[in-house]
């Protein structure tokens, strides 16, 4: 066997059926203990109370949506307090001013004294000083820009009008400028049903964005303006969860925790930065927690630390689809595939309808999740080792998967025996559109071939399994070879490498 080859990684992705439909839990009694947690959890997101324990390890902010979202869906079954708390709990009525964005799309309320008063509130240098401050002018400016691009260019409807109830006062979408808890950079919270699919919103953005890496320049002239970046991508983000509960608020996945799980509409909500504002980054905080953990499955949410933040990570995966077929309309086809499907969640049928329309029926989603795993695996230091055509743009910005994340082998025959593989492998079952990474190292040792025998117990005999192999030449300038699917389905038995691969 020639010596071609120092590293070989496997890259296994277990895919599994379709997404069975979520539930809802509504006969599920709400514990006093879960629901002062909510009450905290709300409390803080408003900035009216500590962080609470459940809160604690987060490292950086996160969106407050899946929050208030979670309290909108328990309203009916909440206690006393707890419940009154929920009750129109976006509109922050004590807020004394308003200001409508030059197109007219927005009302913006805030405050220029006290807790809630904006970004230094006597700064009035636009419009020939018009009695606003500049931080209020910019907000409005960025929110049209958003709708603009949004609803103009990329084709999204926009959110359901609230004028058809007092509280929603007119036409105009209401933004909310406050001091938000440290935990949350702005939140959109549900109003009022329009219909099964469809509810009205409002959204919430901080009065200064007082945290790092956005007040890197306090006392400095760009201050401003680098606060002002956490302003455009919160508003790029918030404003689509708006679009998200207009198409289709009951695309969630529901758990015994009472939460919703909202995975899509996070990564999806992190890709319109992304689009919008490419030069912001501020999803590059976020990519560690998807890296790191590659056979947690896109639709993994929690509120815990550290994967709170995996679906924020996990915008990757929309943003492959859009530059895989260079098509930025493909997010926008899944959210309307959700829609009409129907009440419930649709995310793996209409991301396999969507993949299968924008590359003209060659793929489907069991392909896209074999091609986005190996995507992930050129990132960092291995960018400059994909193939051409495969990759992200920004991938030499991207972390790598570090190898404490793989199963790594290094001497040769190994045998897996089943006891070690409860203990090797029980730690990081891959989930639903997870990947397990098999890396074999120093593969010259190995004398013609490596075979590999696959185990299943019956009840797990019918999952699809896909497997695609990646090899670095021990030329560390020569790019990596692939072969994307070596093999798939339920019945995986046995693969050979030999020494021509």
């Amino acid at each position: 066997m020639k010596k071609v080859k120092k590293t070989a990684i496997i890259t296994i992705v277990f895919l599994f059926a379709l997404i069975t439909a979520g539930e809802i839990y509504s006969d599920t009694a709400l514990t006093e203990e879960y629901q002062q947690d909510l009450f905290d959890r709300l409390n803080h997101l408003r900035g009216e109370g500590p962080r609470p324990a459940s809160l604690e390890n987060l490292e950086r902010p996160i969106c407050g949506t899946s929050v208030a979202f979670e309290a909108f869906i328990n309203r009916d079954r909440l206690d006393g307090a707890y419940k009154i708390s929920t009750v129109m709990q976006g509109r922050d009525t004590t807020l004394e001013c308003s200001y409508e964005s030059p197109d007219g799309h927005f009302l913006i309320h805030y405050d220029t004294t006290g807790v809630n008063a904006v970004y230094k509130p006597d700064l009035d240098t636009l419009a020939g000083g018009d009695g606003i401050p500049d931080y209020v002018n910019k907000v409005g400016e960025i929110a049209d820009s958003v709708w603009t691009y949004v609803v103009d260019e990329l084709g999204f409807p926009p959110p359901p009008r609230d004028d058809f109830y007092p509280a929603g006062l007119d036409s105009t979408y209401d933004i909310y400028i406050e001091g938000l808890g440290s935990a949350y950079y702005g939140a959109t919270y549900s109003d009022m049903l329009v219909d099964s699919q469809s509810v009205t919103s409002v959204l919430v953005l901080d009065n200064n964005y007082n945290f790092p890496p956005y007040n890197e320049y306090d006392g400095d002239p760009r201050d401003l303006n680098r606060r002002l970046d956490a302003v455009r991508v919160t508003t790029a983000h918030e404003f689509f969860h708006a679009i998200h509960f207009g198409m289709d608020w009951t695309e969630w996945e529901g758990d015994e925790a009472m939460s919703a799980r909202i995975y899509w509409w996070e990564m999806s909500a992190v890709w319109m930065e992304e689009m919008m504002y490419d030069d912001v980054n501020d999803y590059y905080g976020y990519l560690p927690y998807f890296y790191e953990y590659p056979w947690i499955g896109l639709r993994n949410f929690t509120s815990s630390a550290p994967l709170a933040f995996h679906p924020y990570g996990a915008v990757v995966f929309p943003i492959y689809l859009t530059e895989r077929w260079g098509d930025s309309t493909i997010v926008r086809k899944i959210w309307e595939q959700c829609r009409d499907l129907g009440v419930g969640p649709q995310f793996g049928e209409a991301v396999d309808n969507a993949v299968y329309e924008v590359s003209g029926g060659t793929h489907r989603l069991v392909d896209a999740i074999r091609e986005f795993s190996v995507w992930n695996m050129f990132t960092g230091n291995r960018a400059d080792r994909a193939p051409a055509g495969l990759g992200y743009s920004e991938k030499e910005f991207y972390p790598i998967i570090p190898d404490t994340a793989m199963f790594v082998f290094n001497d040769y025959p190994f045998v897996v025996t089943n006891r070690n593989l409860i203990d090797s492998f029980s730690t990081r079952l891959p989930e639903i559109y997870g990947t397990n990474i098999i890396k074999l190292e120093e593969t010259y040792l190995i004398p013609d071939s490596l075979g590999f025998n696959f185990y299943r117990s019956a009840i797990h005999s019918t999952l699809d399994w896909n497997v695609s192999l990646i090899g670095f030449p021990i030329d560390d300038n020569a790019d990596a070879i692939v072969q994307m699917n070596v093999f798939e389905g339920p019945n995986i038995d046995q693969y050979v490498i030999t020494g021509t691969e």
